[in-house]
């Protein structure tokens, strides 16, 4: 072609392994799935169940990306330049165990990445779990939390203040501070004090000030 782009138009798939020696746009409507069989999602060729798909140069994602993890491999999609993020991320555990925290997959490969998902699917990787995509920036996602989301694991009052720290946040995810003085109060009607970042390990610590005017007073985590 001379303008070294394969386009795929509206209900088109790109399906299989190897390369494409120019640029790929996935348009809206169309979807790219790399690698071979897998009858859990309906592609009954093929024999590898992951693999990758590779441009010379940039990629355009606007349609369906379908991503297969599979325990410790996964599909990758890769660009020597650009891969531009758009549509839908469509992850699909094929292992047969279910996600856990913790897990970490490298589904992009490019030079450099741009733009976003509309949506990500599923919602969740699991109950209590959350999509890490702090790190697609360098086409990593990762699933943290657990059972309980994010756990208060130490209290103290110091300097006039109440310092509470914990675990089990969004590894680099933003989390609201709100706080009450009456534990009944419906969350609505609860007050943001801080709006913060857990850490790469997905830890968190806040200060507030003491209020002598307060006998009592709740917080609670919310990400």
């Amino acid at each position: 072609r001379p303008d070294q782009t394969l386009t795929l138009a509206s209900g088109q798939t790109l399906a299989g392994i190897g390369g494409i020696n120019g640029s790929l746009v996935v348009s809206n409507g169309a979807t790219l799935t790399p690698a071979g069989t897998n009858t859990t999602i309906g592609i009954t060729t093929g024999s590898n169940p992951v693999g990758a798909i590779a441009a010379s140069t940039s990629i355009t994602l606007n349609g369906t990306t379908v991503i297969k993890l599979d325990g410790t491999s996964n599909d990758v999609i890769e660009a020597a330049a650009n891969i531009m993020y758009g549509g839908t991320l469509n992850l699909a555990n094929i292992s047969g165990a279910p996600l856990t925290a913790g897990n970490s997959f490298q589904i992009f490969n490019a030079a450099t990445y741009s733009g976003s998902f509309s949506s990500i699917t599923p919602a969740t990787p699991g109950s209590g779990l959350t999509w890490n995509t702090s790190q697609l920036s360098s086409g990593i996602i990762s699933v943290v939390g657990g059972p309980n989301g994010p756990v208060v694991g130490s209290a103290k009052v110091a300097g006039g203040n109440f310092i509470f720290s914990g675990s089990g946040g969004v590894t680099n995810g933003t989390y609201y501070v709100l706080t009450s003085t009456n534990l009944l109060t419906p969350l609505p009607g609860w007050t943001p004090i801080a709006t913060n970042m857990y850490d790469g390990s997905g830890n968190f610590s806040v200060t507030n000030p003491l209020s002598a005017s307060n006998h009592q007073r709740f917080y609670i985590i919310k990400q």
